[in-house]
């Protein structure tokens, strides 16, 4: 059995799953808007990349470096794939998850954060997602130039001060709900009056 994976091949594997043949700048754009939600909820990232504003939007050259990991650990390939006609096209790689288990090491809140990137921008249009989403975000916005990095810490906590609650206090309550390891009100309240004096 391989080695295990770093905690950014594990992101890239689980993005990969999600969107089988995924671009590299897709990959990107999901690892990033996944540390941007988890700073703003969880007040730290998934991932360890470094973002710089790049011709489309934020960037981190080490993920070729992750592929890579993923690619020798036997856990993806990568297919160059041409798009267009003659003179007007090119070609883009994508990668492509070969379906051997892993067993990630996402906590509850992480696991969450994943899911929400995959629930709304997986088959959201590249141009929607980019403009409405990426490039929206406050990281983007505030950095005009490219090859400049992007103020990342800025969001650590802001989505928490905003609600006005912890991402990962309520999904670890709402995980002993299911458990059972709570007392309801109305438990509560009737163990409460059991107990009073008649």
């Amino acid at each position: 059995m391989a080695d295990r994976l770093s905690r950014n091949a594990e992101l890239v594997k689980f993005f990969a799953q999600a969107y089988p043949g995924i671009p590299r700048t897709r990959l990107v754009k999901f690892i990033y808007m996944a540390d941007v939600l988890a700073r703003e909820y969880l007040a730290r990232p998934l991932s360890t990349l470094s973002y710089r504003r790049d011709k489309y939007g934020p960037y981190d050259p080490a993920v070729d470096d992750v592929v890579e990991e993923l690619i020798a650990a036997g856990h993806a390939e990568e297919r160059r794939e041409g798009w267009g006609f003659g003179a007007i096209g090119g070609a883009y790689k994508r990668l492509y998850d070969l379906h051997r288990p892993v067993a990630f090491s996402f906590s509850l809140p992480e696991s969450a954060v994943l899911d929400y990137i995959v629930t709304n921008y997986v088959k959201m249009g590249w141009k929607e997602f980019l403009n409405d989403v990426v490039y929206e975000s406050p990281p983007v916005k505030s950095t005009p130039r490219k090859g400049t990095p992007l103020p990342m810490e800025s969001l650590d906590g802001a989505g928490t001060a905003r609600v006005g609650f912890r991402l990962d206090e309520v999904l670890q309550a709402e995980e002993a709900g299911r458990r059972g390891d709570v007392v309801t009100l109305s438990a509560f309240m009737d163990e409460l009056r059991a107990q009073a004096p008649a």
